[in-house]
């Protein structure tokens, strides 16, 4: 006889005689010896565990795999990742999560919180401690060793706050329930804890994938953490003001949680800034944006502490500020969380924390670390020596030794044995064990069943210092990559799961599309405020890139058909003198050197040039990622649908080299075609969507300064000097400025050189013509602020100046050539539209994009 099935031993009516357990559900079996959150839970929360699979195998397991889908489409659509640049293979890793949630009873949920707020009280009196009066130390209470040793001790911080004011606002706990059910403390986090974003994330797709769930099971909502994390977060503020500045201070767009820092910055509200925005002046902050300088009141810290100072901490740091650090001295800015915290991030501090909770605090410790010996004490490290097998073994200093895992007794092999021995014996202070904790486990969906994993919560709770601090009613679970591994990290394929609170009366199913609604007076506003200059710059040089790919692509495309379809050597001769247009600084003669003169080779290899040549800067491939990489620097200003689509755009799918012929390469026609589709659509979204204020007008500026540039060059090395055989390449201009339509209905088939320079120069109602990219240029140069008047009018003339050239031109002029054949209007106009141009690019950097000129 068949055992029964764990569901039928908990006398559940699911998967009674009466009802067969489908497959996926019944194949589960939890680990001997370690805690399961589904099988090893009773009371409330083993009912809800035991409610939300009958209802999973009420719908079936072809309904749970259509929620999966959608949960990854939505991830996908999102654009949500983690970064992790050890992997050269795929770096921009997507968001993992499992649909399938993490239970906890509220009952639970209140002894977390009681615990995690003790623990937030006493590690705030010991940072206290260790940066003013040290008791602790002079009392041995705890080993000097752990902080003047600790290279997160930062010295210049001693001091630094006064007593009212708490290092932590925000405090985050690793948590690992035992085999007896109970949890204990890994790791606390400190100096700048990410997860936050992610679980906030992970509740809006649960709420999107799994709604009819989560009414039944009374989910606690997560929005009103984030009121509170706002309010904490204005209480910090020096100055008393209603609503203070407060800005999000991120690594940049190549850290491993940058996704999380932006969304964050939108939920929250707050502009997103790098070291480089913010300017310490007269000991108060300010955030550098095209209106001028704005007074910076809190910063909320993603940047490790270290970075955050290259005056006062790392000098080699390009990512902080300069004088930061005596601005919070002069108590002219706060910092959240304060620098130096991540001196208790240290895992030896667990084997002193209880003692030092009853010397400060007068109570015990309510959450228990895990056993734990620091091997810079004698007896402790002989100990560690005597049973490494069974233990853990971690560097005692995470910022010394970031690339350093946990080595795992009982996994390792003699000789990784031996060589850790001598290494704990040469450098004992280095190293702290752990006992092995059988991590609990919980119901993870892989491929066709459900299977148990390890998993670990980290906890988030804030506070002002003067409130108890609030946790967070939820959190992130992260579940091991494998079976087998209790090493669970995101770094290494981790998975991750949405954190239920269930079983309040007085909570709701969340409201996701709400989070971005927090309760805090605004003003009423059409104008886009506090843009840095550093984002108007990225906005302004993502519109160039934009234009600039479309250009190149649309020219390669006409290029190409032009030459399948040249009849005869003189129209091969024309083809190369449009490339000599579209790509002025490629030397044609210095090609010739290596393919020889005959034309269809010659076409051939300045195209392989033009698309991956290494040899030339301006190849496609550069500009294409370039592109990529500004829109990523700008995507949380950016609609959702324009993330997406540079995320599916076939860039990659480019050849970085090659043999045989372009001309002849219809794989890399087609892709040439559908880039070309992906940028009339991502043209098109950001039309649509791009709200007409500061934003639009950067970005804007870029794209019609790039366009009126690149048809300079293009009419100007193709119809400069009058040559025979005009009528083809006409044609070709025709198309690649996108006007061949327009043309005919207007002259039906007669190719006549003033109507094209009419067409394609002066008249202002063509989009595609010079005249009106340039008349858009002025356009937004008006919508810019003016706050010095000498500087604008030098912008402003040059927009001026370039506009009346244009529409001034009388077309039939330019169509004219002298005895020498040279058109000497068309090439003095386009000459000095290219330099104007380039004047006014370098202006608008000199004036909003750097502080050179305020």
């Amino acid at each position: 006889m068949n055992p029964p099935s764990l569901m039928q031993q908990q006398n559940q009516p699911f998967g009674s005689a009466q009802q067969s357990q489908p497959k996926w559900l019944a194949a589960y079996r939890p680990e001997h010896g370690f805690f399961d959150e589904w099988t090893s839970s009773r009371g409330p929360v083993a009912e809800h565990w035991n409610t939300l699979f009958r209802q999973l195998a009420e719908h079936g397991e072809a309904d749970y795999r259509q929620r999966e889908d959608q949960l990854e489409r939505i991830i996908a659509e999102n654009g949500v990742t983690y970064n992790v640049y050890s992997d050269p293979e795929n770096p921009n890793r997507q968001w993992k999560m499992d649909a399938i949630p993490l239970l906890l009873g509220h009952d639970e949920y209140e002894r977390i919180s009681a615990a995690e707020s003790q623990r937030m009280r006493l590690l705030n009196l010991m940072l206290q401690d260790i940066y003013g009066e040290q008791r602790l130390l002079k009392q041995n209470l705890y080993p000097s060793g752990l902080v003047f040793g600790n290279p997160a001790f930062l010295r210049p911080v001693h001091g630094l706050l006064p007593k009212s004011r708490p290092f932590l606002f925000t405090h985050s706990s690793d948590l690992a329930r035992s085999p007896d059910g109970n949890w204990w403390v890994l790791s606390d986090r400190l100096d700048a804890p990410s997860g936050l974003g992610y679980s906030v994330e992970n509740r809006v797709i649960s709420n999107r994938v799994m709604p009819d769930l989560m009414r039944k099971h009374r989910v606690a909502r997560v929005a009103s953490y984030l009121q509170t994390v706002s309010d904490a977060l204005k209480n910090a503020s020096p100055r008393a003001l209603e609503n203070p500045f407060i800005v999000l201070l991120t690594p940049g767009p190549y850290n491993e949680t940058y996704f999380e820092q932006s969304y964050l910055a939108r939920v929250l509200g707050y502009p997103l800034v790098e070291g480089a925005d913010l300017t310490v002046r007269d000991d108060a902050v300010f955030l550098k944006t095209i209106h001028g300088m704005r007074r910076v009141d809190v910063i909320f810290r993603r940047l490790d502490s270290e970075w955050c100072d290259p005056l006062e901490f790392r000098d080699d740091s390009l990512l902080g500020v300069p004088g930061l650090v005596n601005a919070i001295r002069q108590d002219k800015v706060a910092v959240v969380n304060a620098p130096g915290v991540g001196v208790l991030e240290t895992p030896a501090l667990a084997a002193f924390l209880p003692n030092i909770c009853r010397e400060l605090l007068g109570e015990e410790l309510l959450l228990p670390s895990v056993a734990t010996w620091w091997c810079g004490q004698e007896q402790e490290k002989q100990y560690v020596l005597a049973n490494i097998d069974r233990l853990v073994i971690k560097p005692t200093f995470p910022t010394l030794s970031k690339e350093e895992r946990p080595y795992f007794g009982p996994q390792l092999s003699k000789k990784q044995r031996e060589n850790l021995v001598a290494t704990i014996r040469r450098f004992p202070d280095r190293y702290t064990a752990q006992e092995t904790v059988l991590q609990a486990t919980t119901p993870l969906y892989d491929e066709d069943h459900l299977t148990p994993r390890h998993f670990m919560l980290r906890t988030f709770q804030v506070s002002d210092g003067n409130d108890e601090p609030l946790l967070m009613p939820g959190g992130l679970c992260r579940v091991a990559n494998s079976g087998v591994s209790p090493d669970v990290s995101m770094q290494l394929g981790g998975v991750s799961k949405d954190v239920w609170v269930v079983g309040d009366p007085d909570k709701q199913q969340d409201d996701a599309i709400n989070l971005n609604y927090l309760s805090q007076h605004v003003s009423l506003n059409h104008v886009t405020v506090a843009l840095s200059s550093r984002m108007a710059d990225s906005l302004f040089w993502a519109g160039r890139y934009l234009d600039r790919a479309e250009d190149m692509i649309r020219g390669l495309l006409v290029i190409i058909n032009a030459t399948h379809e040249s009849r005869n050597e003189q129209d091969l001769k024309m083809v190369l003198k449009m490339i000599r247009g579209f790509a002025p600084h490629l030397s044609l003669d210095h090609l010739k050197a290596s393919v020889g003169n005959d034309s269809n080779d010659l076409i051939d290899e300045a195209l392989r040039q033009i698309i991956y040549g290494a040899q030339y800067p301006d190849r496609l491939i550069n500009v294409l990622g370039q592109l990529k990489r500004v829109m990523y620097s700008i995507k949380e200003m950016m609609a959702g649908d324009l993330t997406r689509m540079m995320r599916d755009m076939p860039a990659a799918q480019i050849p970085t080299e090659g043999e045989g012929s372009i001309l002849r390469n219809a794989e890399l026609y087609g892709l040439l075609k559908r880039l070309l589709d992906y940028m009339a659509a991502i043209s098109g979204i950001i039309a649509e969507n791009t709200v007409r204020g500061l934003d639009w007008a950067f970005l804007n500026l870029g794209r019609r300064i790039e366009r009126s540039m690149m048809l300079c060059e293009f009419f100007r090395g193709c119809l400069k000097q009058a040559s025979s055989n005009e009528e083809f390449l006409m044609l070709r201009l025709l198309e690649f400025f996108d006007s061949s339509v327009t043309y005919r209905r207007r002259y039906l088939s007669r190719m006549q050189l003033d109507a094209v320079c009419h067409l394609i120069i002066s008249d202002p109602s063509n989009p595609r013509s010079l005249a009106f990219q340039v008349s858009e240029v002025l356009d937004n140069t008006k919508m810019l602020p003016h706050y010095n008047a000498s500087d604008m009018k030098s912008i402003d003339r040059l927009a001026l100046r370039v506009f009346s050239d244009i529409v001034l031109e009388k077309p039939d002029v330019l169509a004219a050539a002298n005895p020498k054949n040279e058109r000497q209007a068309l090439d003095v106009l386009t000459k000095n539209t290219l330099e104007n141009l380039a004047t006014l690019s370098n202006e608008l950097g000199a004036y909003y994009f750097s502080i050179t000129k305020r």
